[in-house]
């Protein structure tokens, strides 16, 4: 029979969200980007297997999983002015494959606020175009929660 420790917690958390991502440049040799800000809204759901250590009002986390994300909208920012993109026009994947790693601590008597870090990385390319330049996503988080 085996125990688990005191203390040592496991679980599976869902999850659902927005998410808004984006690129710079001065001269890009994409076609969607060239000159200026592309901006992305995102929804997106991940799936994490979460471990908790510790006792008492403070506990460590660690946590990893899936997401599948999929973009909602993009637009292209350039002298001012704002021209949405269209994603089948311009060659560009509107989902994204990926995975979200992180560590964080939970606090109070019921561990109900919680701090954490997490980076995300998306394995989809970008561009349907140009299947030699691999263009994807990748991202920290931080972020704070409190539970009722």
């Amino acid at each position: 029979v085996s125990r688990v420790p005191t203390g040592l917690r496991s679980a599976f958390q869902f999850e659902a969200g927005y998410s808004g991502r984006g690129v710079s440049s001065s001269n890009s040799p994409h076609s969607f980007v060239g000159s200026g800000t592309v901006k992305f809204n995102y929804l997106d759901f991940g799936t994490y297997y979460t471990q908790q250590f510790g006792n008492g009002n403070v506990s460590f986390f660690l946590l990893g999983g899936p997401t599948i994300s999929f973009a909602l909208n993009g637009n292209h920012q350039f002298r001012g002015q704002d021209v949405e993109l269209d994603f089948e026009e311009q060659g560009l994947r509107q989902s994204d494959f990926g995975m979200e790693l992180g560590f964080g601590l939970a606090a109070g008597p019921r561990k109900n606020v919680t701090l954490e870090v997490r980076y995300a990385k998306g394995f989809s390319n970008f561009s349907l175009e140009d299947a030699d330049r691999k263009m994807t996503h990748s991202a920290f988080h931080f972020g704070f929660g409190f539970f009722l």
